[in-house]
């Protein structure tokens, strides 16, 4: 296991509360990265999961660290909710007596212009098409909240409409105009293929954006209007994004490794905190942490004497816990029994713990000085649909407090400051969904 921990790489995504597709392409690149080792911590971290925007920066050792965002759009989630997440000031930010470098996302990179010409002839290949007597729709997410959302899409459109073969190349949003109905009142030819311009196979590919063309959910193929409707994947399935992260964290000059294999599966999670966890599980031999009961050995779920499943990677471990049923957030007290995921090192028992609970390992360690942020502050920092949470009286936020926190392992510290074993020092976005749902109804 690596001791030195000089640089870091986190992913960004997304996330959801409904699909693990969603945030599985980060997760994908996060385990490709480590495998080949190029920088001492990789992580990934969502808006809609854990670890959050906000969160992971305390789970990272590292002095020099590189976020990658994968969206789909130079718009809202990266120019404006990011930053204001993790306090980014540019492309170079210094805090905390470290450098915070902020790479561009992948909306512009020749790889992305090659997996949408791909999409486009692996469709006319399939089909025996000519094409020119096919219309192609190019469909984003974008933002009524930022034109710059759009453009990412509408530059995949150009560079196909560019080559003069197609009988037609339209744009369609999903939540912008033109809205994604409309691609049959502008496309006139027989057969329309749809590209999905998203990363990941998530609840807007297989259920909003087919929905939205009058397919059935997870669908690549149909007849709607009396057209031929080719779906096809979203550009990031079944594509490796390695490389392409790799390139833009190059661009804004990661100190990146070259290729170091992994002396362990578990090698290259973050290590916030690690020593002092390491020192307690010393000390006390067996650890209770949430759900989870810690050995040197090993971890397994409490009152778990007899798991059938041995555990091996990160990926196992995540897929497991998280995946079915889908547990978005991971901190939930509806831990999966029947694994044990064996340890070799103080370092192995660490990252398995990061795995299960991303970013938690630091906020086992709060004393009378630790920060919180309240309420009012995390809905003053939001700039979307949760500025509608500003009208929250005490009676409000007690009652989703109870409720929702209720559900999780962590105390919600930054409401009632009480110490307890797991701190929470800001609510998180499950916090504010649920908080929104309850406003909106």
């Amino acid at each position: 296991m690596q001791n030195q921990t000089k640089t870091a790489l986190i992913i960004l995504g997304h996330g959801s509360h409904i699909s693990p597709n969603t945030a599985q392409v980060v997760w994908d690149a996060v385990d490709s990265l480590r495998k080949i080792g190029v920088a001492d911590e990789i992580a990934g971290a969502f808006w809609k999961e854990q670890p959050s925007f906000r969160s992971v920066l305390s789970s990272i050792r590292a002095t020099d660290i590189t976020l990658v965002p994968l969206f789909t759009a130079q718009g809202y989630f990266t120019q404006t909710v990011i930053p204001a997440e993790m306090g980014l000031t540019g492309q170079i930010t210094h805090k905390d007596g470290r450098i915070i470098r902020y790479a561009q996302p992948p909306v512009y990179h020749p790889k992305i212009q090659h997996i949408v010409q791909a999409r486009v002839d692996d469709a006319i290949r399939t089909y025996h098409l000519t094409p020119s007597d096919v219309g192609i729709a190019i469909i984003g997410h974008s933002t009524r909240k930022n034109p710059s959302s759009r453009k990412a899409t509408e530059h995949q459109a150009d560079i196909l409409r560019q080559t003069g073969i197609y009988g037609a190349v339209i744009t369609a949003f999903l939540d912008d105009d033109p809205e994604i109905p409309t691609v049959y009142e502008r496309i006139d030819q027989p057969t329309i293929i749809a590209i999905p311009l998203f990363l990941a196979m998530g609840s807007h590919t297989t259920i909003d954006v087919p929905e939205a063309l009058s397919l059935p959910p997870n669908t690549d193929h149909g007849f709607v209007n009396d057209k031929q409707v080719i779906y096809t994947p979203a550009i990031g399935d079944n594509n490796d994004l390695t490389d392409l992260i790799l390139d833009l964290a190059r661009d804004v000059d990661a100190p990146l490794y070259a290729s170091r294999p992994q002396k362990s599966a578990w090698d290259y999670c973050p290590r916030g905190d690690w020593d002092r966890l390491q020192a307690r599980l010393i000390a006390e031999k067996t650890v209770t942490i949430g759900d989870l009961s810690i050995t040197n050995e090993g971890v397994r779920v409490v009152d778990d004497d007899n798991p059938t499943i041995t555990i091996t990677s990160p990926a196992q471990l995540r897929s497991f816990v998280r995946d079915n049923p889908f547990r978005p957030l991971m901190t939930a007290n509806s831990l999966p029994k029947g694994w044990f995921a064996p340890a070799q090192s103080f370092d192995e028992v660490c990252a398995i713990i990061e795995t299960v609970y991303p970013s938690l390992i630091p906020h086992l360690f709060v004393d009378k000085n630790y920060q919180t942020t309240s309420i009012s502050e995390t809905i003053d920092h939001q700039t979307g649909i949760y500025r509608a949470l500003v009208n929250l009286d005490e009676g409000q936020i007690q009652s989703i407090t109870d409720d929702i926190c209720a559900g999780c392992i962590r105390q919600p510290t930054w409401h009632n400051h009480i110490s307890s074993p797991i701190a929470c020092d800001e609510a998180c976005n499950w916090w504010l969904s649920h908080a929104l749902e309850k406003v909106e109804n």
